[in-house]
């Protein structure tokens, strides 16, 4: 009796599953065209040739990459970025830091914008923290201060309301 060969099948899963594109449309306004350009950044005075080799593609993928007739894949991004020095944010979406020593270095504007932080909305919290213990005569260790804080700031964050000094009081004092 002759020994049936075993056929790798594939589960109707998998056979159903849409095939993986390794095209990814851009994650946003500023990368869409602008990919080509920052591997070129990247490029600066190295060849063409020397930085596909850094990379371990081949010359011809690299300069498909740079004309933005292909997108390279995420393992590709990776490697070009390690290989340029630069973050993988920045070549694969033109945002955050282009350097990974210039993740300190962002403006004040810029941090609070990345964390949706209003600081007119803070100067207004504490003011009004502040006063409320005053005119409790009350003091207030900072962890407990701080908490407060947060969730004052919090409050009216998320509410979009304009902070109301009678409001913030009345919480100060109950906590005090």
């Amino acid at each position: 009796m002759k020994k049936k060969k075993a056929v790798k099948s594939v589960g109707k899963e998998k056979q159903d599953a849409a095939p993986r594109s390794r095209t990814v449309g851009p994650s946003s306004e500023k990368e869409l065209g602008q990919f080509s350009q920052r591997v070129r950044t990247v490029l600066g005075k190295t060849s063409v040739r020397s930085f596909a080799r850094d990379v371990g593609i081949d010359e011809k993928s690299l300069r498909q990459y740079m004309a933005g007739a292909t997108d390279p894949s995420r393992r590709t991004v990776i490697a070009m970025a390690k290989a340029g020095g630069v973050t993988v944010q920045w070549l694969a979406t033109g945002e955050g830091p282009m350097r990974k020593g210039e993740l300190g270095k962002a403006s004040k504007t810029h941090k609070a914008e990345a964390l949706h932080f209003d600081p007119e909305l803070l100067v207004d919290v504490v003011s009004g923290v502040e006063e409320g213990l005053v005119d409790a005569g009350a003091t207030m260790d900072p962890e407990k201060k701080g908490q407060l804080l947060v969730a004052i700031y919090q409050l009216y964050s998320d509410s979009g309301a304009v902070p109301d000094k009678e409001t913030i009081l009345r919480l100060v004092r109950s906590a005090a």
